[in-house]
């Protein structure tokens, strides 16, 4: 008799240790699923606010060369003043969005690395969704305008920084500065479409990489000790 409450014993503990086990596992598959969907979700609006920080750069550079008109030199003076603020905003619109996603779901502790790995999920989305449009722009409807309108832009402000130098030494040395920023310019823009959209997410995965770890230090929330 005790031998057999010993077996139904044991087999009592092996199922509530192995149901244990599965809830844990459980539990652990839709904390991935959560993180994967929420960063997801940010990296599109996030993504959403760079296509559009993207197109005003693009057209500050490309509309004084489409036309000489008075609108359209005003238009790209305006995108080219609007031009900084929007791209150094991307690191407060990131932030916000993973703080916004903390504050909604009131965790009592939001640890470094979730909110390392959520803030860099986010950025690698967005850079994909960015780099899409980047590539059917560059691939469909720019057929070389940005490349050329980049290399004008970069003539005219060589030329006023040749008058603006004085002196022969400074001229020469200057020159072959700006001689080797062209060059290296006229290889960036004779990229093809997949070679520059390469290029652009390469420099925003790794701007991306440096905020995260900003971003998830700000927003991350400790267990606070009671004494």
């Amino acid at each position: 008799m005790l031998s057999i409450i010993k077996v139904l014993w044991s087999a009592k503990k092996a199922l509530s240790s192995r149901s244990t086990m599965d809830m844990e596992e459980q539990d652990k598959k839709i904390v991935r699923i959560n993180v994967f969907q929420t960063s997801m979700a940010l990296g599109g609006k996030l993504g959403l606010y760079m296509i559009v920080t993207y197109l005003i750069m693009g057209l500050s550079i490309i509309l004084p060369s489409l036309s000489a008109s008075k609108f359209s030199t005003g238009m790209a003076g305006v995108m080219s003043f609007l031009s900084l603020p929007l791209f150094i905003g991307t690191a407060f619109i990131a932030y916000f969005l993973i703080r916004h996603f903390r504050d909604r779901n009131s965790p009592e502790v939001f640890p470094f690395p979730i909110a390392w790995m959520l803030t860099l999920l986010m950025f690698l989305f967005a850079t994909v969704f960015s780099s899409m449009a980047a590539f059917a722009y560059f691939k469909f409807i720019d057929h070389g305008v940005f490349g050329q309108a980049m290399m004008a832009r970069l003539d005219e402000a060589l030329a006023v920084m040749n008058a603006a130098q004085s002196a022969a030494s400074q001229t020469e040395m200057f020159g072959t500065q700006m001689d080797t920023l062209m060059d290296t310019a006229r290889w960036m823009f004779s990229q093809s479409a997949s070679g520059l959209t390469k290029m652009i997410a390469q420099s925003s995965l790794t701007i991306g990489n440096i905020l995260s770890i900003l971003i998830a230090i700000l927003v991350t929330k400790r267990i606070k000790l009671k004494i």
